[in-house]
């Protein structure tokens, strides 16, 4: 983390502490971190003056106040109040992009919940959240055990809505797995329980879901309609980070339709609101969407220069498939500039790391750039090959406007 990224966080953890904590608690956290804070702050003045480098230790002191921070609070809070605090810091830390540390902050709050009924809700939520952190990642197999997992919390507690998030997040994990069809089952049936307990902040962003669902499908007006509903309620409430997410998705939905001017604005609003909150992971992913929207404007200078913006924030919290889709960004833009031998390298491990963390829709795109690089050399056979290796991957996940169009550079390529 950068000091700038170490204060952000500290002010929402003060913000969550005030949540949880008494004064006279808060006060004795605040007071051992600040005894901690000068000790080691003057033995890195004193290494300083020797001349030593002290940039790690300053970047370690952050985790070291927040270790404390939790410690103190297993120490002076009831439990019930601990785990609750430890599933909102894990978010805490999931939006400043330290995924590894969010993960530990859920797993700690699983194993504090036990296997009674009285805290199984806690156990549900910190399950969904770890869960929510896998598919960031593309840890496919631990997300769907943690949510199979979260089920059996969920009724544990009774909690009905608890079992809409899950089967909202079970969407989530099958549009990442190319099944639409699966996915619109889960979503359906997460709409019917939000309906149930009159939740519309969730009813929301389940429609931000359906909204990705039809843009995938190509059914682009009908994904602006679900944007736009969800759009009205999170300015109503100001949900700075939903705003954020929805911004992009409908910056991604413009690029589908072919207008990318009109996607830019919408990542330069999506970026807007994510810097408020600094949700990092997402500035990342407005940053790519602004590379393939001038890529497609022909800037392939502010394209590069997005990409690689998008790329360092990528490589901090692992994000392989969005590395994966920057590499084929780049690769596009290489491949326009003349550049093939460049941009079969990029586009090749684009293909390498979407195998490797299945991804069935960047598969599909990458292999498709792919065939458009060798049908430009004139090598039939490998142009061929990656055209119906797209087609495959289209048709896995119901693009029915992709196929047409790989389909059409295929008959062209027999034509020629």
């Amino acid at each position: 983390m950068t000091p700038k990224q170490n204060s952000t966080l500290t002010e929402h953890v003060k913000i969550l502490l005030e949540k949880y904590c008494s004064e006279s608690v808060l006060e004795k956290i605040w007071s051992e971190v600040e005894v901690i804070r000068a000790s080691e702050s003057a033995l890195v003045a004193s290494r300083d003056a020797e001349g030593g480098d002290s940039s790690l230790e300053e970047q370690d002191l952050q985790t070291d106040y927040l270790d404390n921070i939790v410690t103190a609070c297993k120490q002076q809070l009831p439990k019930r109040d601990c785990l609750e605090f430890l599933v909102e810091l894990a978010d805490l830390c999931l939006k400043d992009g330290d995924f590894s540390l969010a993960e530990e902050f859920c797993s700690n709050a699983i194993a504090g919940v036990g296997s009674g009924r009285h805290l199984a809700d806690i156990g549900g939520q910190a399950l969904l959240k770890r869960a929510e952190i896998c598919l960031r990642q593309a840890k496919w197999q631990p997300a769907l055990e943690d949510l199979k997992r979260c089920k059996q919390f969920f009724n544990r507690a009774r909690d009905e809505f608890g079992l809409g998030r899950v089967h909202n997040h079970l969407g989530i994990y099958f549009i990442e797995q190319g099944d639409l069809r699966r996915a619109v089952s889960h979503l359906k049936r997460a709409q019917a329980m939000y309906d149930k307990s009159n939740h519309d902040g969730i009813a929301a962003a389940l429609n931000m879901d359906l909204g990705i669902v039809a843009n995938i499908s190509g059914r682009w007006d009908e994904a602006l309609g679900h944007y736009q509903r969800a759009l009205t309620h999170f300015e109503q409430t100001g949900a700075v980070s939903r705003l954020a997410e929805l911004h992009h998705n409908l910056g991604m939905t413009f690029l589908s339709k072919g207008d990318p001017e009109a996607a830019i604005r919408q990542f330069d609003l999506s970026l807007k609101y994510a810097t408020q909150v600094h949700y990092e992971p997402l500035q990342g992913l407005s940053y790519l969407g602004k590379a393939s929207a001038y890529a497609k404007m022909r800037d392939f200078r502010l394209s590069i220069v997005f990409a690689d913006k998008a790329l360092n924030i990528f490589r901090k919290v692992s994000d392989h498939l969005s590395i994966a889709d920057s590499y084929k960004v780049k690769g596009i833009v290489q491949r326009e500039m003349g550049n093939l031998d460049v941009a079969e390298a990029y586009l090749q491990t684009s293909v390498r790391l979407n195998e490797e963390y299945q991804s069935p829709l960047n598969l599909a795109e990458s292999y498709f750039e792919l065939g458009l690089i060798y049908k430009g050399r004139h090598e039939a056979t490998k142009a061929r090959d990656a055209f119906q290796k797209s087609i495959k991957f289209f048709r896995k996940i119901g693009a029915e406007r992709e196929q047409k169009s790989v389909r059409a550079e295929l008959a062209d390529l027999e034509r020629s």
